[in-house]
């Protein structure tokens, strides 16, 4: 059409020319094409052919051949394709050259990495699966593990599983990297398992953990899945070293000096970059050709990471930038949790505590090989001394809480255990032996898994046999007979036999030719197993009785020690019928210690001059943590003893247990106790191993000598436990045990709050030097309990002047009055405690013990406000059968609108507070500022308001937040923003952020916002043209005012803000802040005082003074 009315000048459709000439003069910008399809061009199954059948015919040869023959090179015109693509899909319009001269890719949908691999095909016994929470608990920390690792994770496994494929013998019940010791000569498997960060694991379940890494490596793009392609262009290679160069020279190898906190405040930095950018993702899309440098100053982001990111990188390598700077992050963590580490080092087998400590490995290698190879033994060999391992100092500093401090009116003889004022303890004790506990699957133990096939395994009916077969008696001489028998007459033809023979049936049995009884004096042929044919008999000497506990019952059985444990139990199962158990029941088997047996022969289990073996089955779910693996690490052998044992095992079996490992018994060790190094504390030995923990995760246990404990009375109130303590542990450890609180009913309170008090002829409360010394320094010769009893702290802190009060209680079954009596403070004066944490006011009747709280505000009668709560109709027809609508309750007047929500969260949880009917409050308001009514009536409402009004002073340099309806005028948004600042709006207005003013009392919030807004900000402004400036103590307030203002309307409002009670104010007296410093009456006006300042004043200074001082 442009050519048509260019060749025909003459025309005079002047408007169609113009409207082209209009049309043709734009540019757009191929940006916008892109932008108008989401970021992409879409192309259909007829596209995709088409673009193949194009790339085909465009294979071309330049070589001199007449004919392409095998070895030809073939060149794929990639311009040609470019340019029909081009031509095709985008020029149907006139497109901006600039945004199309840079590289530009294109973007197909990846295909799984994990799919393209073929079906490994393993065996059942490697594919178990692992329990959901064996997967929440040992295999979470593949989250944090980086793409590349994940990735060569898994095709290392599969190698692993296909050697696994090929070989004869089960593995299944091996670990990992046991496995692999034995199949790698050169050790590369394994240095490569080590740098991959694999955990160990059985090969049971090696199938379903290739499966996990697997979807690990397909799901790691989730981080990027909402990023269009055009942020997604890779960084040009010299682009990418120089950032990566700039990375490591600026961020991640400058010297910190073992800082923990700058390494904290540089992940931060690097944190809230990564956050900023994230918010601008629109623009950096729109700007995608642009420096992203420059866009991120325009975007008004300042960061120093900036300035280490090359200008040449544009927004487009968005996502390449993301992913240098998490893992620049990450690299930064790991140096953080190093040096973390290095500080918490928990123990060092060395003689001498003050010798310099060798570097602890990191933290991650703990799940590298839980199976306690030599590594243990490896680390220390060259540091144990020839009698003690010490446990060195360990630093447990927390945060301290405001209301600890000490008290001026208490002695300061008499404390709170405070953990921030004790230093950190160095516990000297002899540790015999180390044990590594943690918990496994039942399915862990071997011999549970060989009778969980077999009861898998079909049943077989033994063959009717009619004929009469050979059988073989093998006599006590050795001698072999044979003989033919009818099966049905087997127990008359022994009974002959031992009649021919002369065996006394007293002396002599009959066993078969898996060891086990054949009692043929019962003359039940049916006894007899058909398919055995062999019989030995034996002297009653040689039997050994076996004793198998299952549920209620317990069934007994006569064998040789040559039996096998399996032969009995299968017996067993066989005669129970226990196959019909469910198939997610899996037995297990423990002796008289509660380690679980493994397949062997009676004599294993058998004990000198004992001829009974007790045998305990339970019944365990198939996929549950009920075993526990301990690895017993001895002084004198490098190898770890590992056994499993059952969840209810008592600590007192695991001692009797260690005595009869008699290669490792110490000759003058009595008794063992156990030592947990994490908690610092004795285990009871009547406590069971779940009691302990439940984790995956090995803990520390130390086996000590018994001798080295004192036992320790704890009371408090009417309840007593007894402890036992190491001798050189300090006093104030006592209280370290969780479950020794509880148990004394001190479930939510602090050691911090608890005094010791010494239970002698005389009660001596310990002072902090007390707290320091050890136990040993109370024990008697007789070794005497050491009684302590606990007292409670409770900490009362005064609003008014912050001065704390401590009150040591022995007893909290005492009422709040009777708590406000011990303070020593005016009870006419200071008439409430308020709970430290909601502020709420507590009734003087109440009971301590009810409260759970140590924690208290003491405050007086004008602190306080009374509130009300309604609900509104929509939730009192919700809730018609409540009889309770409304709720009253007394708050301290610098309680906020959270408190109110934590204190009534059962009624409020996800709900809102509206005051006067017209808007809802932001949590942080005070109720300060609601105060000219009683009782502050607030109204529960499902949903909060529409719009968010923030009002910024800049007088007071404090913004106030609240939400309101667009329909509310803007007078009373002028009201609302000076009750919350606690102002009088006779002097103030509202105006926008440009400074318009909004006077005009006929508009509402709807006329100043867009239809769609949901936010507005505004400013409050004074009108006053005159100010008083009042001192009081060390506070300055200033005050709109006039020449008409009275004096006492000035005071009132000054006591407002102060939070003083207007009912006292006769005991003030204001100055005014002249040469003189005149005092003003309160009957006078503010012009009565204008004459003691130069004319012109616009701000009037007074001091308010307390006549008491």
């Amino acid at each position: 059409m442009e050519n048509e009315l260019n060749k025909n000048e003459n025309r005079t459709i002047s408007s169609l020319r113009n409207l082209i000439k209009e049309l043709i003069s734009k540019n757009v910008s191929i940006l916008q094409v892109a932008n108008d399809n989401t970021g992409v061009i879409h192309l259909n199954d007829t596209d995709c052919l088409w673009i193949t059948q194009l790339s085909q015919a465009s294979l071309i040869n330049n070589e001199d051949q007449y004919f392409i023959t095998s070895d030809s090179r073939l060149f794929f015109d990639f311009i040609y394709i470019q340019a029909q693509i081009i031509r095709k899909y985008l020029l149907f319009c006139r497109i901006n050259y600039r945004h199309i001269i840079q590289k530009y890719q294109c973007h197909t949908n990846r295909t799984k990495t994990t799919t393209d691999d073929e079906s490994l095909d393993l065996d059942e016994r490697y594919l178990l699966r692992l329990s959901n929470e064996q997967l929440e608990n040992e295999w979470n920390y593949l989250k944090d593990i980086l793409l590349d690792k994940l990735y060569d994770t898994y095709k290392l496994l599969r190698q692993i599983a296909l050697t696994l494929k090929t070989h004869q013998n089960d593995f299944s019940s091996n670990y990992l990297f046991e496995f692999v010791r034995m199949t790698d000569k050169d050790n590369d498997i394994l240095r490569r398992l080590e740098q991959y960060e694999i955990k160990d694991f059985r090969l049971c379940y090696i199938n379903h953990v290739i499966e996990i890494y697997g979807e690990s490596v397909s799901g790691f793009q989730h981080l990027f899945t909402d990023i269009p392609p055009l942020l997604r262009i890779h960084i040009d290679s010299q682009l990418n070293d120089e950032l990566t160069r700039n990375l490591w020279e600026y961020i991640i190898n400058i010297d910190y000096n073992n800082n923990v906190d700058k390494i904290q405040t540089t992940i931060q930095t690097i944190t809230t970059f990564l956050n900023e950018l994230k918010d601008i993702e629109d623009t950096l899309q729109q700007q995608s050709t642009q420096s992203l440098t420059e866009i991120c100053e325009f975007s008004a982001i300042e960061n120093p990471i900036l300035s280490w990111i090359p200008d040449k990188i544009k927004c487009e390598n968005y996502v390449d930038v993301y992913i240098h700077l998490i893992r620049t992050r990450s690299k930064l963590q790991e140096q953080k949790f190093t040096i973390e580490e290095r500080e918490m080092k928990l123990w060092d087998e060395s003689v001498n505590a003050d010798e310099p400590q060798e570097k602890q490995a990191s933290r991650f290698q703990q799940y590298l090989n839980p199976q306690y190879n030599q590594q243990l033994s490896n680390e220390n060999s060259d540091i144990i001394g020839p009698n003690d391992w010490v446990l060195p100092a360990i630093n447990t500093d927390d945060s301290a809480s405001n209301l600890t401090k000490e008290d001026n009116s208490v002695n300061n003889d008499q404390s709170a255990i405070n953990s921030n004022d004790l230093p950190s303890e160095n516990i000297q004790y002899t540790s015999l032996m180390i044990l590594n506990f943690k918990a496994v699957p039942c399915i862990s133990s071997s011999l549970s898994q060989q009778i969980h096939k077999y009861r898998e395994e079909p049943s077989i009916e033994p063959a009717i046999v009619t004929k009469p077969q050979k059988y073989t008696m093998i006599h006590p001489n050795g001698e072999p007979k044979s003989a033919l028998w009818k099966r049905e007459n087997i127990c008359q033809q022994f009974e002959k036999l031992f009649n021919d023979r002369k065996y006394s049936k007293d002396l002599y049995f009959v066993v078969d030719k898996n060891e086990m009884l054949f009692d043929f004096t019962k003359n039940n042929y049916l006894l007899a197993d058909p398919s055995i044919l062999e019989y030995h008999i034996i002297e009653k000497q040689f039997l050994v009785q076996t004793e198998i506990h299952f549920r209620t019952q317990i069934k007994e059985y006569l064998t040789t020690s040559k039996c096998n444990v399996s032969t009995i139990i299968h017996h067993f199962i066989d005669n129970e019928q226990l196959k019909s158990l469910s198939t997610d029941i899996i037995l297990c088997f423990f002796d008289e210690y509660g380690k679980c047996i493994n397949d062997g022969t009676i004599n294993d289990l058998c004990k000198p001059d004992c001829k009974t073996i007790s045998i305990f089955m339970t019944e365990e779910t198939l996929n549950g943590n009920t075993l526990y693996e301990l690895a017993l690490q001895d002084k004198k052998d490098e190898n770890p003893i590992i056994n499993l044992f059952c969840s209810t095992t008592k600590w007192q079996q695991i001692n009797l247990w260690l005595k009869t490992l008699s290669h490792i018994n110490e000759s003058s060790v009595n008794d063992y106790a156990f030592f947990m190094r994490e908690k610092k504390i004795i285990i009871d030995e009547n406590q069971i191993l779940s009691s302990i923990t439940d984790q995956t995760e090995s803990i520390i246990i130390d086996v000590i000598n018994r001798n080295s404990l004192n036992k320790v009375i704890l009371t408090f109130e009417t309840n007593s436990q007894t402890i036992s303590v190491l001798n050189s542990m300090k006093i104030s450890s006592v209280l370290n045990n969780e479950d020794i609180l509880k148990q004394l009913n001190l479930t939510d309170v602090s050691s911090d709050d608890c005094v010791l008090i010494l239970k002698e002829p005389n009660e001596i409360i310990l002072t902090k030097d007390d707290l320091q010394k050890p136990i040993s320094t109370y024990s008697t010769i007789d070794n005497e309990l050491i009684h302590f009893q606990i007292s409670i702290s409770v900490q009362i802190i005064k609003y008014d002047d912050k001065e704390q009060i401590k009150i040591p209680l022995s007893n909290r079954n005492i009422t709040i009055e009777q708590l406000l009596n011990l303070t020593g403070k005016s009870i006419d004066v200071y008439k409430y405690l308020a709970t430290n944490d909601t502020k709420r006011i507590i009734n003087s009747n109440e009971i301590l013990s009810n409260l759970n709280k140590t924690k208290f505000i003491l405050v007086k009668k004008n602190e306080t406000c009374l509130i009300s709560i309604k609900k509104s109709n929509a939730s009192e027809q919700l809730d018609n059968n409540e009889n309770v609508h409304e709720k009253v309750q007394l708050f301290t007047n610098f309680a906020t609108i959270d408190d109110i929500d934590k204190e009534n969260q059962d009624d409020i949880l996800d709900k809102y507070l509206m005051y006067s009917n017209d808007f809802v409050p932001s949590k942080n308001i005070q109720l300060i500022s609601f105060q000219s009514e009683s009782p502050i009536q607030f109204t529960i409402v499902d949903e909060n308001l529409p719009i968010t009004v923030t009002i910024q002073n800049n007088e007071l340099n404090k913004s106030i937040q609240f939400n309101c309806k667009d329909s509310i005028t803007l007078p009373r948004l002028c009201e609302i923003a000076c009750q919350l600042f606690c102002l009088n709006n006779k002097y103030y207005c509202l105006t926008m952020d440009d400074d318009t003013e909004l006077t005009d009392s006929t508009l509402s919030l709807k006329d100043t916002i867009d239809e769609n807004a949901t936010e507005i900000s505004l400013q409050l402004k004074s009108t006053a043209s005159l100010y008083c400036s009042i001192m009081y103590c060390n506070q300055t307030i200033k005050l709109p005012c006039c020449q008409d203002t009275s004096i006492m309307t000035i005071i009132k409002e000054a006591l407002q803000i102060l939070n003083k009670s207007e009912d006292n104010m006769n005991m003030y007296e204001l100055i005014a802040l002249d040469n003189d410093r005149t005092e003003i009456d309160f009957d006078y006006k503010l012009d009565d005082a204008l004459g003691l300042f130069p004319n012109g004043s616009t701000t009037i200074p007074f001091e308010l003074k307390s006549k008491e001082n």
